[in-house]
C-alpha cells in the first residue's frame, strides 16, 4: 500500500521564493464520498482549491479510494480538498474545509471535515470532539466556541470550526449566524465564512418556505421551460385529483432507489385516478431523459428547472415526495415514497 500511495503522490509548487516555504502531505481515504452518489459511481481525482485558486493539479485516487497531495505553502491557509466523481450519466463534485499548513494532514472523514494531524486542523478537531460529547447547555457551547474564536481569530481555523458546526448540525442556524455577526471583523473578512453567513441565510429563507408549504397548505405554482415547452405545476395539480409529485435527479443515488416503488404506485393507482409526476431538481435535460429510460419510467416529467421547482417549498435535499389532494392541498410531504405509500393505499381502498 504504502508503494502505491507513493506512486499516487504529485508535488505541487507554488512560484514564490523556495526559502520560504514550508512542506505539507495531505492523504486518506475518500470512499465514503461515494456514500452520497449512485452505487455506480466512481471517484477520478482529488485536488486542492484556496479561494478561485487551484493549489495543485489533479491527483489520481486508487480504486479503494487512497490518495496523496505533497507540496509548499508558506503559511497556513483556508482551502478545500476537492473530489471529482463520475457517476451515471454525468460528472458530481465534492468539497471539504480544513486548513492547509506545514505537516502531515490526514483527511479521517472527508464527509464530516475532519481533518488530523498539524496543529491547526487538531484544534479544530479537538473542538468539535468536545462540543459533540458535551452535555453543557447550548449557551454554554456558545461561549465556548466565541472563546475558540477569538483564541484562533487570525488564523483559517475559526472558518474551518464554523464549517464543522453546520455540517454537523450543533446549533440551530440561528445560533451559528448569531456567532458569525458577532464575532471580530476580522473573522468576517473570510470568504468561507461570508460564504456560510450566505447560506444560512438562504436556508433560514428555504426553512420559511417549507413551514408555508407544510401539510394543509395550498400548493404553490412554478413554471420551467425545456425546449421550447412551457410546464407549470398547475398543469398537474389542481384539477380535482390526486397528484403524486415525486422531486428527483439522475444523479441521486436514493432518488433512483425509490423509483421502482414510485412506478409501482403509478401502474397500481393511475385507473383510479391518482397522477404521478416526476420534478426534477438541479439535473441536466440530456442525463434526465436517460434516466427515465434506463429506469423505464413511464410518468410525465417536469425537467429542466434547476433549484426553480425546489426553492417555493423549501426542499433542500432529494428525494421529496409531496402528495397533492384534488384542490391542490397538500396533504402530505416527505423525504421517502414509502412514507407516503400507506396513505395512498388508504385513499384508493
Amino acid at each position: 500500500m504504502k508503494k502505491l500511495l507513493t506512486l499516487l503522490a504529485i508535488t505541487c509548487l507554488w512560484s514564490v521564493e523556495v526559502h520560504s516555504q514550508t512542506s505539507y502531505i495531505l492523504s486518506g481515504n475518500l470512499n465514503p464520498v461515494l456514500g452520497m452518489y449512485d452505487a455506480e459511481s466512481k471517484i477520478s481525482a482529488a485536488y486542492i482549491k484556496s479561494g478561485d485558486k487551484i493549489i495543485c493539479d489533479k491527483v489520481p485516487v486508487s480504486s479503494d479510494g487512497f490518495f496523496t497531495i505533497s507540496g509548499q505553502v508558506d503559511k497556513p491557509i483556508e482551502a478545500y480538498l476537492v473530489v471529482d466523481v463520475i457517476v451515471p450519466g454525468g460528472t458530481g463534485r465534492s468539497s471539504s474545509l480544513f486548513v492547509l499548513e506545514k505537516g502531515e494532514i490526514s483527511v479521517n472523514d472527508f464527509v464530516k471535515g475532519d481533518f488530523q494531524g498539524t496543529p491547526l486542523n487538531d484544534a479544530v478537531y479537538k473542538e468539535v470532539k468536545f462540543l459533540e460529547q458535551s452535555t453543557e447547555t447550548s449557551e454554554f457551547k456558545m461561549e465556548h466556541v466565541s472563546s475558540f474564536i477569538e483564541q484562533y481569530k487570525e488564523t483559517p481555523a475559526v472558518a474551518m470550526l464554523l464549517s464543522g458546526l453546520i455540517s454537523r448540525r450543533m446549533f440551530t442556524m440561528e445560533e451559528t449566524l448569531a456567532i458569525i455577526n458577532s464575532s471580530d471583523k476580522l473573522i468576517l473578512e473570510s470568504p468561507a465564512v461570508n460564504a456560510y453567513a450566505s447560506s444560512i441565510k438562504r436556508q433560514l429563507n428555504r426553512t420559511q418556505s417549507f413551514n408555508a408549504t407544510g401539510d394543509g397548505q395550498m400548493f404553490v405554482d412554478f413554471e420551467v421551460e425545456y425546449d421550447g415547452w412551457v410546464q407549470r405545476l398547475s398543469d398537474y395539480v389542481g384539477k380535482g385529483k390526486y397528484v403524486l409529485a415525486d422531486f428527483w435527479a439522475s444523479w441521486c443515488r436514493p432518488c433512483r432507489n425509490d423509483i421502482p416503488e414510485v412506478i409501482e404506485l403509478y401502474e397500481e393507482y393511475k385507473d383510479r385516478g391518482l397522477v404521478v409526476l416526476g420534478v426534477t431538481v438541479n439535473d441536466k435535460p440530456e442525463n434526465t431523459i436517460k434516466a427515465i429510460k434506463d429506469l423505464k419510467i413511464p410518468y410525465p416529467q417536469i425537467m429542466n428547472g434547476g433549484q426553480l421547482t425546489a426553492k417555493p417549498y423549501g426542499i433542500n435535499a432529494i428525494p421529496h415526495v409531496i402528495l397533492f389532494g384534488p384542490d391542490g392541498t397538500i396533504i402530505k410531504r416527505s423525504a421517502r415514497i414509502k412514507d407516503i405509500k400507506q396513505l395512498v393505499q388508504e385513499i384508493y381502498k
